[in-house]
């Protein structure tokens, strides 16, 4: 009888132990994801966790993702025009808007700078084939054709209601990128880095003279690199 006690008391300890260390793991991917990803991607995240979890967090990648930036044209004159309330309340219904379609669209918003959106395609979970990469610059691209009709809508409802209206400039591009965690011990978030990133910023802020927006016609201007169009 002592033997077998002490089996089954050694049984249940281990049991328990790799719930516990289970939980604390889904807990953790969970945290660093759930802000930025779908549920379904989520659950894709935690189903594929080996490739994910290491060392207490996901482990650096190498990813080929198609990066879409976004930001407001006349941005400095209407915080000018609005008080403070009013211009956070105009900018969370932009906001608001424009999330559902970017996650609709297979993005996932990586981050909010000020009235500009940094959206990501093929993240966190690395593509495999030369048709998946293919299916994320499709999906990018239709996007910000899909954020350009939602954008005339807002801005026709704001013209309606005494409100300012806006344009948009957008910039696409596919490539490499790295991705992983940087932070401190106590304060660490997931990023992706990387010149694919930096070269859709800069096709975003590329002589906005070229092709400006109009607000109530053609209110977003989108220039996508030659890895998106191939």
């Amino acid at each position: 009888m002592p033997p077998g006690l002490a089996w089954l008391g050694a049984t249940g300890f281990v049991v328990a132990y790799r719930s516990y260390r289970e939980s604390a793991e889904r807990g953790m991917l969970m945290r660093l994801f759930s802000q930025h990803v779908s549920k379904e991607v989520a659950e894709a995240i935690w189903r594929d966790r080996e490739q994910f979890a290491g060392g207490g967090r996901p482990r650096p990648q190498r990813l080929v993702v198609t990066a879409l930036f976004t930001d407001l044209t006349g941005f400095t004159t209407v915080s000018e025009r609005v008080g403070p309330e009013s211009l956070m309340d105009w900018l969370n219904e932009y906001m608001g808007a424009l999330a559902p379609e970017i996650s609709g669209h297979g993005g996932v918003i990586r981050q909010y700078a000020g009235d500009s959106i940094v959206a990501l395609f093929g993240v966190p979970v690395p593509r495999r084939t030369e048709a998946e990469i293919a299916r994320d610059a499709v999906n990018a691209v239709r996007c910000a054709l899909a954020l350009e009709r939602r954008l005339l809508e807002l801005n026709q409802v704001w013209l309606a209601a005494g409100r300012p209206v806006t344009g948009m400039r957008v910039g696409i591009v596919t490539g490499a990128a790295v991705s992983g965690t940087l932070g401190s011990t106590d304060r660490w978030e997931y990023v992706v880095v990387g010149d694919t990133l930096n070269t859709a910023s800069r096709l975003e802020s590329f002589d906005k003279d070229v092709h400006p927006p109009d607000p109530l016609t053609r209110p977003c201007r989108t220039l996508i690199g030659d890895s998106t169009h191939a």
